[in-house]
């Protein structure tokens, strides 16, 4: 995936879907920062895939896609 579909992935799904989409992509996805463990679409996640440039990563809040 390149980094524009990565984008309008993480625009397109929310924080649970995009999870699951990066990791069956094989973008390898690293959490790096969590809100709630138990729910990603509760509060925040910050997330690196496969893809994107070194220290980018995605920021999605109650699920939605925030920004890089």
């Amino acid at each position: 995936m390149t980094r524009t579909q990565i984008i309008k992935a993480a625009e397109t799904n929310d924080a649970v879907a995009f999870l699951a989409l990066a990791e069956q992509a094989s973008l390898a996805p690293t959490i790096i920062d969590q809100d709630n463990i138990m729910d990603a679409n509760d509060g925040y996640l910050n997330v690196i895939v496969n893809g994107l440039a070194r220290g980018e990563a995605l920021l999605f809040v109650d699920g939605e896609f925030s920004g890089l």
